[in-house]
């Protein structure tokens, strides 16, 4: 027998759309329920950086950045004129604008969220009409936890593991993003270390983004006393007379007798239940393909329920081909969200055919529509490949590892990355023709070297350069040529970027002109020698998340002459590692020819004072500092 209730108002879905209408109508006095699938509440909007884009709101006009509010509002207008068109009503459109200002306050007279200003942060296209370079987007500031108490055990685990007190906002990480690029980087990281520890050792529960956002709105309910109930799942809705009352549900656990319930509302039903990323059913009938639920990085309960329902109901649906999507790199864990990425110096992006598609430095979702676009036209870009140098891997963080960091081995086992000797074995490996990705190769590096992207105009509009390396001169390709030597030992690897299914990886020998400055030379290797070096990823790109690979460390080409022990160029640095002592004796090769010097590997600093090289190991025949060749180890 199924039960039933009655309420003034029933929201489905406890993420940020669903509790902020709750707030609202709990504020309106209204006898308001919130229903929720899960066990958790925040939804994806708990999984997400929590940026909200509303011109003219409180934030900015704290910041400086609203001069006249009704310039501000008509520069809003001709933006969404320009961008959105048709595909939403420009009454739609104006009342966002109009009052999303108040939405805003709302929110922060009623919960302790409080929002503020990213600084710089471009809107997607600036260049279209009303376009602001400086940008409108703002984002929740840090919120403790414990203000939600045993509620907090609740919030929807987050999209990458990030620990209570880890606080690292929007304008942290871009210049965290460039690693030790900058000594903002290390010195930002350094104080979100400290800042955690601080909050550690006074008992804090901080949380940013979209955990911050998802905090307060639970915190304003339960002040309003409004209850949220979960567990409980939307099965259809209630119709009488042509007219939606009330909604089925479900409660997990609950007997098939007593299982089934009828909530009625007299005032409404709010259906904020998200979209349907994770119903593969609904993705292969409305988006394009090739297209996969694992592509997503968005809640595991986003299955479409509210969408169905409505559909049900005869309910009319729009958009359902587009979505709210990035690329992505497949990672063994699950997908990587791949936002800043493509925007460095040092990478590109290929399809099957080897070739450039796109501008790589696009908004996400732009992004997405291009390798969309690509594959309607027969050639796949589903999955696309990355391909960056070692100075990139060296310098700038990629898929949450740091600068110089190794690629976790399961990333090769799983197939997200694999590696090549040559650009030849290179295109063999993921299947490209190889005069093709080595003409594409040749002529993006051509406009590195003059600063500006003839075939897709890379870094040219102010997004492109949010997340670029600000120290580089020109914003063009932002690539540097690859690395020749007279004998080449470039690895270049490449990571698969995925977002709608898996990506096939490669990886290519990428040959200099240059010589790195991070690379340091073996001591004992000639000046004519090689010099080590690595780069390149290679990733899927399709809507969802875009995952990526890192190079391997290369070995110093110098082996050593003590047994047991090895010169080793590992992150650019040279360091002696020694798994035994020898007793065996050498000579220095540095040491005057005429009064050889031995020592004994037992002692801590075996050379003598006349040796430049005092601590380090000597080379063997056959070693570059021998004067004959010797392959890495």
């Amino acid at each position: 027998m199924a039960l039933e209730r009655v309420v003034d108002v029933v929201v489905v879905g406890a993420g940020g759309a669903g509790m902020t209408a709750a707030l609202r109508s709990a504020d309106l006095r209204l006898d308001t329920l919130l229903v929720e699938k899960s066990e958790y509440f925040g939804g994806s909007t708990a999984r997400s950086g929590g940026g909200v884009w509303i011109p003219g709101n409180y934030a900015l006009r704290k910041a400086g950045q609203v001069g006249d509010p009704a310039r501000e509002l008509a520069d809003a207008k001709r933006y969404l004129d320009a961008i959105v068109g048709d595909d939403a009503s420009k009454v739609r459109r104006d009342t966002f604008l109009e009052r999303g200002p108040e939405v805003l306050e709302f929110v922060r007279d009623h919960t302790p969220v409080d929002f503020s200003w990213v600084p710089h942060y471009s809107d997607y296209l600036p260049e279209q009409p009303g376009g602001r370079a400086e940008g409108r987007s703002v984002e929740p500031r840090a919120l403790d936890g414990r203000c939600l108490g045993e509620e907090l055990a609740r919030l929807h685990p987050p999209y990458t593991k990030a620990p209570a007190n880890l606080i690292v906002n929007q304008a942290a990480y871009r210049k965290i993003n460039l690693g030790a690029r900058t000594l903002r980087g290390p010195l930002v990281m350094l104080r979100v270390f400290l800042s955690r520890f601080v909050s550690g050792m006074l008992g804090r529960r901080m949380y940013a983004m979209g955990n911050a956002l998802s905090i307060g709105l639970r915190k304003g309910l339960l002040d309003a006393g409004v209850p949220v109930e979960y567990a409980v799942e939307l099965t259809g809705l209630a119709i009488e007379d042509g007219r939606v009352v009330g909604v089925h549900v479900t409660r997990e656990g609950a007997s098939q007798e007593t299982g089934t319930e009828t909530i009625r509302a007299r005032h409404g039903v709010v259906l904020g239940s998200g979209g349907f990323e994770k119903n593969a059913e609904l993705r292969e009938k409305y988006l394009p393909l090739p297209t996969s639920a694992d592509w997503s990085t968005a809640s595991a309960y986003n299955t479409g329920a509210g969408i169905e329902s409505g559909i049900s109901a005869g309910a009319a649906v729009d958009l359902m081909d587009d979505a709210w999507w990035g690329p992505c790199i497949p990672l063994p864990n699950g997908p990587w969200f791949c936002l800043a990425e493509r925007n460095l110096p040092g990478s590109i992006i290929v399809n099957s055919a080897g070739r450039r598609f796109m501008n790589e430095a696009l908004p996400y979702v732009e992004a997405t529509h291009e390798i969309y676009r690509g594959e309607a036209t027969g050639v796949s870009h589903v999955p696309s490949w990355m391909v960056i140098d070692q100075r990139y891997r060296n310098r700038y963080l990629f898929a949450g590892l740091g600068p110089r960091q190794p690629f976790p081995a399961r990333w090769f086992k799983s197939g997200t990355i694999r590696k090549a000797d040559s650009l030849a074995e290179l295109a063999a490996e993921i299947d490209v023709p190889v005069e093709v990705l080595e003409a594409t190769v040749e002529r993006f590096n051509g406009f590195a070297a003059s600063g500006v992207d003839e075939d897709f105009h890379r870094g040219e509009s102010a997004y492109d350069r949010y997340y670029a390396d600000r120290l580089r001169r020109r914003h063009g390709p932002h690539v540097r040529r690859p690395r020749r030597h007279h004998r080449p030992r470039d690895d270049l690897r490449l990571s698969r970027r995925r977002g709608h299914r898996p990506a096939r990886e490669g990886c290519l020998r990428c040959p200099s002109t240059r010589r790195s400055r991070s690379a340091r030379r073996c001591p004992t290797a000639p000046s004519a020698g090689p010099r080590p070096t690595y780069s390149s990823t290679t990733w899927r790109s399709a809507p969802g998340r875009a995952r990526a690979t890192t190079p391997t460390p290369t070995r110093c080409a110098t082996p050593s002459t003590t047994t047991g022990s090895r010169c080793c160029r590992r992150s650019g640095s040279w360091r002696r590692r020694s798994t035994r002592r020898s007793r065996r004796r050498s000579t220095c090769p540095a040491a005057s020819s005429s009064s050889p010097t031995s020592y004994t590997g037992r002692r801590r600093s075996p050379w003598p004072a006349r040796c430049r090289h005092r601590g380090r190991r000597p080379s063997r025949p056959g070693s570059p500092g021998s004067g004959t060749r010797a392959g890495p180890r």
